[in-house]
């Protein structure tokens, strides 16, 4: 069975948001099933981010650097492994790499040049998952 979704977001900070994931249930037989994953997600800023602050230009009102405000794209490549445990339950791993990668690193001013402000962000996922209907 394949799960395909669309997602669009934009919040009150101006952050606009799409996401396209898909997950593929592939059964094995006797409650056993293996199923990837893909996921890939881009952002727009908020209003109020900023990597840095010039000394030349007024500060704003609100401002932030924190890098889950800023523009980036980020990819999840993945499977889960999932076998039932007896009528009601299921037992799982899911193995996923999840990579972020910022639209803004560096800075135009002299000071900064060859600084990565703002760098590349990997994880790895690992869950093990017990669920249980009672």
């Amino acid at each position: 069975m394949l799960d395909l979704s669309y997602r669009r977001g934009k919040d009150s900070w101006s952050i606009g948001s799409d996401t396209v994931d898909a997950k593929l249930r592939i059964d094995l037989g006797s409650g056993v099933y293996l199923e990837p994953h893909a996921r890939w997600y881009h952002q727009s800023a908020a209003d109020f981010y900023n990597l840095y602050l010039s000394e030349t230009a007024s500060a704003p009102d609100s401002m932030s650097a924190d890098p889950r405000l800023g523009a980036f794209a980020a990819t999840t490549f993945g499977f889960k492994f999932g076998v039932a445990t007896g009528r009601n339950g299921e037992l799982s791993l899911r193995l996923e790499q999840y990579a972020q990668k910022p639209s803004d690193q560096s800075s135009a001013l002299a000071e900064l040049q060859g600084l990565n402000l703002n760098p590349n962000l990997k994880a790895t996922i690992v869950q093990l998952s017990w669920h249980l209907e009672y």
